[in-house]
């Protein structure tokens, strides 16, 4: 398989999944190819590198946007059944920082 996906190209690389003594983990497995004979990959780097932190971190942001949109999705049908006239001013400084939503309280805007 390794020279298969060297055939034709220099570097590969493999996101892997890891277990090892019950411990799991996220894995960049990278292969450069050194040295070809004929065309066939004869030497290659072998890299491995411990990227669990970084795939954690990208779970946590897509999980906080996944959040961020249903409820920004349980916000819109509000939008035009407003129970008063809306009028585009901010006598208050504070209030202009903030926008009404139908089924929650005052939700700060960022």
């Amino acid at each position: 398989m390794l020279r298969e996906n060297l055939k034709d190209k220099d570097s590969d690389l493999h996101v892997c999944h890891v277990s090892c003594l019950g411990k799991e983990d996220w894995e960049h497995l990278i292969v450069v190819c050194l040295k070809r004979r004929d065309g066939i990959p004869a030497k290659v780097l072998y890299v491995r590198q411990n990227v669990t932190e970084q795939v954690r971190k990208q779970c946590e942001q897509t999980q906080a946007l996944q959040d961020a949109l249903m409820q920004a999705q349980q916000c819109q049908p509000g939008k035009n059944n407003l129970p008063v006239q809306y009028e585009p001013r901010h006598p208050h400084a504070h209030e202009c920082n903030y926008r009404f939503c139908h089924n929650c309280l005052l939700i700060p805007s960022r």
